[in-house]
């Protein structure tokens, strides 16, 4: 690493500190003020808050870790600016865009290990803080969590049931229809309950009806070779929060449930997303860069920044909505934010480069 990489890094690792810090210690204050009166009347103990904000710490550092790298970065050109020390670097023959190239590759490592965060820690923290609020906090059981109506193919097995407890694997009013190797409607089963473990769901009480005879038979206990694991369908549940779920695991279960004919457009556009989070941090460092020289006072520079931030935020969730409700391409949902302002940058830098002559 040259000295000018290694100044400009150590510079730029300094204010983002700060302002990271400052985003995360507000972010983390009005989220834990905000639910201090549900941890009270719930009884938690002070050490269980504290469990629950240092386990929301990676993730909300995530969330932020983009707008943070925008502003600090702004703010340290615009500071260069002042200094004259883009002035110095012309006059010793060295060019804007070495320092420009300098930031942007070390932006995209900070990408890198925005998503190793956060699909490792930040996952695992957001997984443990979620069963706090839930369990702790509100009382809700994951075990307990039912969902109605749930229809799902798993080979030539058409499964209908009214009642299922994904997390304990069990069910109520179960429906199946069994199809022929022709996928023409041979036989159907009705049974009052089912123990669904993958790769072997157990009907009791069931009731077989052939179609080609029109004969009906009575089973105690009847085993099916369903493959399909009910636990997958926690991912879809609206309520369930696809933050907790890693990007290979999300990765798994989307192929599983696209198998057995659930729409996953939900699933799909929450797995780009997670790839479009880690990739923004180097947009934002390109957007900095392409405004660098158009705001002078790191004051404005600050403003302006988090008007950005808050304005590049409020596009992601908006196209990234539009790709879970079906309304979009999964992957163009999480993604198109990203490349719009991206786009944006490459103009304004374009443009910077052409009246400034270099």
């Amino acid at each position: 690493m040259t000295i000018l990489a290694r100044v400009v890094v150590r510079r730029h690792l300094f204010l983002l500190g700060i302002v990271a810090g400052v985003a995360l210690g507000g972010a983390l204050f009005v989220e834990l003020f905000d639910r201090l009166d549900d941890f009270l009347e719930a009884g938690v103990p002070l050490h269980r808050m504290g469990i629950y904000a240092l386990c929301r710490l990676p993730f909300l550092l995530g969330q932020l870790l983009p707008g943070a790298v925008l502003v600090a970065t702004a703010v340290q050109l615009a500071l260069m600016e002042r200094a004259r020390e883009l002035v110095a670097l012309r006059a010793a023959a060295i060019a804007p865009w070495r320092v420009e190239r300098i930031i942007l590759v070390y932006a995209a490592l900070l990408g890198l290990g925005h998503f190793l965060l956060t699909q490792g820690v930040g996952v695992a923290g957001h997984r443990q803080a979620e069963r706090i609020w839930n369990e702790e906090v509100r009382g809700r059981r994951a075990v307990s969590r039912a969902l109605h109506n749930v229809w799902l193919r798993d080979g030539l097995h058409v499964v209908q049931v009214e009642r299922l407890l994904p997390a304990a694997r069990v069910g109520e009013g179960v429906r199946v229809y069994l199809l022929d190797a022709a996928n023409q409607l041979a036989r159907i089963l009705v049974a009052e309950a089912v123990d669904a473990q993958p790769g072997q769901w157990r009907l009791s009480r069931v009731r077989v009806v052939e179609l080609a005879t029109l004969t009906e038979e009575r089973h105690e206990h009847l085993d099916l070779p369903v493959q399909l694991d009910p636990q997958s369908f926690l991912t879809i549940d609206p309520k369930a929060s696809l933050e907790s779920v890693p990007f290979w695991r999300l990765g798994e279960e989307i192929e599983r449930l696209r198998q057995s004919g659930t729409g996953v457009d939900r699933l799909e556009t929450a797995w780009n997303m997670k790839f479009a989070q880690s990739a923004s941090v180097p947009v934002m460092a390109a957007v900095a860069v392409g405004v660098a020289g158009w705001v002078a006072s790191p004051y404005a520079v600050v403003a302006w920044g988090m008007v950005v931030a808050f304005g590049y935020y409020g596009l992601f969730v908006a196209f990234s909505s539009a790709g879970q409700q079906g309304l979009l391409p999964p992957a163009l949902g999480a993604w198109a934010a990203g490349g719009l302002v991206a786009l944006v940058a490459m103009g304004m830098a374009t443009v910077r480069r052409l009246r400034e002559g270099w």
